[in-house]
């Protein structure tokens, strides 16, 4: 009984229908899980020789700005970055469209430059998998500058 009361409430006051801007591209789909087992596994290789290296590498938080700035493809590309070994989002600042990424190989700077790289590279590969014509427009722009630390 309590289910057709439930139908009936359904089918008599509707939810409005919400947009979240998510769309799917199947090709995108293939590049982006593609891109993703490729990098698991050469980002767990390179942290495994990182474990067993006589020297310890210098950690370092980066930020990387994005290019896309909806909430949805902020949080996708996110979690794309996170399940990538060597390296996970610390914080994600939604008002400038940055993430802030903890990195274990920051040695050197092409190090990190190597790692803005790929976020910028997984950004684009989530937009084009699930993003809007005006996103994946945006992905496909250069990326955008990043501060660089002063001088020691």
């Amino acid at each position: 009984m309590g289910v057709l009361v439930a139908v009936a409430v359904c089918l008599a006051f509707p939810l409005p229908r919400v947009d979240l801007g998510l769309r799917l591209h199947p090709w995108g789909i293939v590049l982006l899980v593609g891109y993703l087992l490729y990098d698991m596994y050469t980002s767990g290789v390179k942290v495994t020789r990182q474990i067993f290296v006589d020297h310890p590498h210098r950690a370092a938080v980066i930020a990387v700005p994005l290019r896309c700035r909806s909430d949805l493809m902020l949080a996708a590309t996110a979690v794309a970055v996170s399940n990538v070994p060597g390296g996970s989002v610390v914080e994600v600042r939604r008002a400038t469209a940055t993430v802030f990424l903890h990195v274990l190989d920051a040695d050197r700077p092409a190090a990190l430059d190597a790692a803005r790289r790929s976020v910028w590279r997984l950004e684009e590969l989530t937009v084009r998998a699930f993003g809007t014509r005006d996103e994946i427009a945006r992905a496909a722009e250069p990326p955008p500058p990043t501060p660089q630390p002063p001088a020691a």
